[in-house]
């Protein structure tokens, strides 16, 4: 898994920990318990991740010099948690509001490993959890949607290239609507989203099919030139 410096490389594991991390910039450090249990450190930007989650990393080995190796990370996919234990324990780490340990445990027994399935595609059915109500359901169920949309978007941007933190800035920035904003002008990102030029922009936009012709990159690639002049 984790063999040489400098060296590219994918793995995947459960969140254990989250050892630090800023909403503001995105940076985090995160403890990942590896196929065999091994600790994973994985350090720099990525978007927001809980205890419980199983995850695919792309990153690369380094070598601090005080906390020895760690992963820097390069994007990052999430995965459905596979166990019964797994889901109560991501259900339960903060994701949604209003839903601890019990709860979990009670949505879980409802719906076993078909948990997430249902929170994606039949949400109502929180209403016939034990316990619940259906105001409390709903909410759970807003909770999700969000959660999910903010998923939505950093896996329709890392399959075009864009690394993890990019997405997360795209995010930040339109929320929902990222993608739908997106695929119409991606050039816009280098207009209005902090830290992405027109390099960035243009590789996405290649991604997506747009043509170097198309008006949206010359006038882009117009005001990057007139900008750095």
């Amino acid at each position: 898994m984790i063999k040489g410096p400098e060296q590219e490389l994918f793995v995947e594991g459960v969140v254990s920990r989250i050892t630090y991390e800023s909403d503001e910039t995105g940076f985090r450090v995160v403890r990942l318990d590896g196929p065999k249990g091994e600790p994973i450190t994985l350090v720099g930007k990525m978007p927001k991740l809980h205890e419980g989650l199983r995850v695919r990393v792309r990153g690369v080995q380094i070598q601090d010099p005080k906390f020895g190796p760690q992963v820097r990370v390069l994007g990052v996919t999430e995965l459905a948690p596979d166990t019964l234990a797994g889901l109560e324990k991501y259900l339960a780490s903060g994701l949604l509001k209003g839903v601890g340990p019990k709860t979990a445990q009670r949505i879980v027994e409802e719906f076993g490993l078909e948990t997430m399935k249902v929170l994606d595609e039949e949400p109502w059915r929180l209403r016939k959890v034990p316990g619940l109500g259906k105001a409390k359901a709903d909410v759970i169920a807003a909770g999700w949607a969000e959660q999910r949309s903010v998923r939505d978007v950093m896996v329709f941007l890392q399959a075009h290239g864009a690394s993890s933190a990019l997405a997360y800035r795209v995010h930040k920035r339109y929320g929902a609507d990222a993608i739908r904003l997106v695929k119409e002008d991606p050039y816009r990102l280098s207009l209005e989203v902090w830290g992405i030029g027109f390099r960035t922009a243009d590789k996405l936009a290649q991604s997506l099919g747009v043509a170097k012709d198309d008006p949206k990159r010359i006038e882009a690639g117009v005001f990057q030139a007139l900008s750095d002049a």
